[in-house]
């Protein structure tokens, strides 16, 4: 027995002749890989180039039958439910457990909540005086925006607590301003955006719906002075 070492890794080992220079089959494939790779990748080109017909026919048909194959185990599957929503799972893929990527983020949320309430707290307990400055700051250059915001949030929790159907968006409340050209219907006065409310013609109290066809822009006095009772201005003016 002769001491050898392997000229690919390196490794020595026990040969029963001298000048054995590879310890396995696959190390003297490798280093006749890197020896002749150039050779190899041109001899597999020139096979591609003059088989072209041959492999498209053998790809479709290899591709064709795995298909048909993964399909047919995918239909003997049943149906799972999504851990998060309890929705069936149209994928029918082993080890899928969720139907949507909405739901793959409710889960990772869900997962690391309680991590990211401690690291949350941590913060807010560090940064108190920074975080008080930053919205005390965004307070006093938001003031407008901020007060449409809450009248929106006063209208949107009242509705639910009367059980109102239906809601409509700040978008289009500015649309029915627009369409006033910012005029209240009720004592004819101009105002700005932020200065109107807006109005049930027919009052969520007397069963009134909070869509956008039961709502009239007014300003805050004339929508106090109607009350609960059923007006519709708009009609009246147009």
């Amino acid at each position: 027995m002769a001491e050898c070492t392997c000229k690919n890794c390196g490794k020595e080992f026990d040969a029963i002749r001298r000048g054995v220079k590879f310890c396995s089959t696959k190390c003297r494939r490798a280093d006749e890989y890197v020896r002749c790779r150039e050779t190899i990748l041109d001899r597999g080109k020139k096979y591609k180039a003059s088989n072209k017909g041959h492999i498209r026919e053998y790809n479709e048909e290899y591709y064709g039958n795995v298909k048909a194959e993964r399909q047919k185990q995918r239909r003997l599957l049943p149906f799972e439910k999504c851990i998060i929503c309890e929705a069936e799972i149209v994928d029918r893929r082993v080890g899928v457990k969720y139907c949507s990527i909405k739901c793959i983020k409710k889960a990772d949320y869900l997962k690391h909540l309680n991590k990211r309430l401690v690291v949350g707290k941590k913060y807010r307990d560090s940064h108190k005086e920074e975080i008080s400055k930053r919205d005390k700051k965004y307070r006093q250059e938001n003031w407008e925006v901020l007060k449409v915001k809450k009248r929106v949030d006063t209208r949107k929790r009242r509705a639910r607590m009367l059980g109102a159907e239906g809601s409509f968006t700040q978008k289009e409340f500015e649309s029915l301003v627009d369409l006033v050209e910012n005029i209240c219907p009720c004592c004819n006065k101009e105002f700005d955006l932020n200065d109107f409310t807006a109005d049930h013609i027919v009052p969520i109290s007397r069963g009134g719906s909070d869509y956008i066809d039961n709502i009239q822009p007014l300003c805050l006095p004339c929508n106090m002075s109607k009350g609960t009772k059923t007006i519709n201005y708009l009609q009246v003016v147009y």
